[in-house]
């Protein structure tokens, strides 16, 4: 169902009672061997997609809000473009709050890297 609906991205996570829940009174009669075993094979057919759905978008110009400085660099700025993507680049702290244009140049696991234009 993953791979026939290619979502841009998923939160997952195993499964844990929630009282109140139908599936809280029922026996859990999956080892956590096999929960595990199934929670990587969804994470990894989910990156695949993602990965993917990211490379449309490679060499692409996007409008991004400039909405902060990035955590991992003081010279590179964040934000989201129009489609709601996170996307990386060098950029100046007088452009936070403006819409820029960014042409895509890499693809990380979960954001766009690019040039500002």
């Amino acid at each position: 169902m993953v791979k026939y609906c290619g979502f841009d991205m998923a939160y997952m996570f195993k499964y844990s009672p929630r009282p109140g829940t139908p599936a809280f009174e029922m026996a859990d009669d999956v080892s956590e061997a096999e929960k595990t075993l199934r929670f990587l094979e969804l994470e990894k057919a989910q990156k695949d997609i993602q990965n993917n759905q990211l490379q449309r978008y490679l060499n692409k110009v996007l409008k991004v809000l400039v909405e902060g400085v990035s955590s991992r660099s003081e010279t590179s700025l964040t934000g989201h473009s129009t489609c709601h993507k996170v996307v990386n680049f060098k950029g100046s702290r007088d452009q936070l709050g403006k819409i820029v244009d960014v042409r895509i140049t890499d693809i990380k696991a979960n954001s766009l890297f690019g040039e500002v234009q």
